[in-house]
């Protein structure tokens, strides 16, 4: 009876097992991601404005699923036509709870694999946080943002590998897509966001977003505002065709 239980209960893990095949992150063992920046080439594009880059994933339902800061990019590397990159080593622990959070975003519908890594590889939003630095913080915090790269690369135990390489890119017109000081607000902490989302279903345009709130937290659920010219929350979309 005994070797009967053991014999089931092992069953029963290798079926678990194999209905998690599709988990190929979950052994991870570091997680790099680089961002690189170009600040655009339009005049007066630079910034008195320090910078920090949150990059996430949201879901169908447009929650935030998981996210990563940059440390501070400052406003020296965010002059006209300068190109910085950062880059962020997530710490053991955060890739565990992103894989976990991946994990529970594909659980559910078919093509598990799919939505599973997409999640993990897959970040579809980019939010760009100006803080000022300086009391006078009206003259040249406006900024225009050329576009932003993103590069993932995991580690596995097993000696494997995962590597993904994206592109988000502005709309070309100088006249638009600014993130421009009267955005900012007086309190608080004069913190501007704005976001970029790539769909990457067709992965034929990014969107520059203004969303109304100053900071993102995974579970939060991001509305769908677009920024329009200099200012403006909500606004209309600005597309670019790869």
């Amino acid at each position: 009876m005994r070797r009967l239980l053991l014999l089931s209960l092992l069953l029963c893990a290798l079926e678990v097992e194999a209905n998690q095949s599709w988990r190929i992150y979950r052994n991870s063992t570091k997680l790099e991601v680089k961002i690189a920046v170009h600040t655009s080439n339009c005049f007066r594009s630079g910034t008195s404005h320090n910078l920090f880059v949150e990059v996430g994933f949201l879901n169908d339902n447009n929650i935030l699923i998981w996210k990563v800061t940059s440390s501070k990019i400052s406003n020296d590397d965010l002059q006209r036509d300068m190109n910085v990159e950062r880059v962020i080593d997530v710490p053991q622990g955060t890739i565990q709870r992103i894989e976990a959070l991946c994990t529970s975003h594909a659980a559910y519908g078919r093509d598990k694999l799919s939505k599973y890594e997409n999640c993990m590889i897959n970040p579809n939003i980019v939010n760009m946080k100006l803080v000022y630095h300086s009391p006078f913080f009206e003259l040249g915090a406006a900024w225009r943002l050329g576009d932003v790269s993103l590069s993932l690369a995991y580690d596995m135990a097993d000696g494997q590998f995962g590597y993904n390489w994206i592109d988000f890119i502005t709309h070309d017109n100088c006249d638009y897509d600014w993130a421009d000081h009267s955005e900012i607000p007086s309190q608080h902490g004069h913190v501007l966001n704005f976001y970029l989302r790539i769909d990457h279903t067709t992965a034929d345009k990014a969107e520059m977003w203004l969303p109304c709130r100053r900071f993102f937290l995974p579970g939060d659920f991001i509305a769908p505002t677009l920024i329009s010219g200099r200012s403006g929350c909500p606004g209309f979309p600005r597309y670019r065709d790869n």
